[in-house]
């Protein structure tokens, strides 16, 4: 190579790394389901894969991020209840449960972006996030807690998002 050659790769490299530095700078942008679920995951022949995304700051009632709003993806283990009704918890504050008198099936681990899969049998399940040693979750079809049905030989693939923090405004 010569040295023309080599003073246009070093200039070049040089841009790219100021790129990727401002780049990472940046507010945190949405996350929108087609770009959470198409994040690289364990594959899996049967059960549930996804993303749990973290909302705090400001949102408009249609849930638009507003200036100070951020969604991310967070570490949290994800617990596999059989299907639990909201007869079956003793209800904490906001979306909190103290307890839960189902059984435990299983439970995951995300990575620190948010990602996770999990191997499941066929059957119906509500999902619970323990979130600082208390267990999160919302109440969906026929009040029971986040409802998933895994089928036989299909992967489900769900976003589950913590809002405790977030501000819904209406007017926004």
């Amino acid at each position: 190579m010569n040295s023309l050659t080599l003073y246009f790769i070093k200039n070049n490299l040089a841009i790219l790394l100021f790129i990727v530095i401002c780049l990472s700078c940046q507010k945190p942008f949405v996350i929108t389901e087609s770009v959470a679920l198409k994040t690289p995951m364990v594959k899996i022949k049967q059960g549930v894969r996804g993303k749990i995304l973290f909302k705090e700051g400001d949102f408009s009632t249609s849930g638009e991020m507003l200036d100070n709003g951020k969604i991310y993806g967070v570490e949290r283990q994800i617990m596999f209840y059989e299907l639990t009704n909201i007869k079956d918890v003793e209800i904490g504050e906001e979306d909190f449960v103290k307890y839960v008198s189902t059984e435990i099936i299983d439970s995951v681990t995300s990575d620190k972006q948010g990602s996770f899969s999990k191997e499941l049998p066929e059957g119906k399940y509500s999902l619970f996030v323990k979130e600082v040693n208390r267990l999160y979750s919302k109440v969906g079809d026929g009040d029971y807690y986040f409802p998933v049905t895994v089928l036989k030989d299909s992967c489900k693939s769900i976003i589950i998002e913590i809002d405790y923090k977030a501000n819904y405004l209406s007017g926004q």
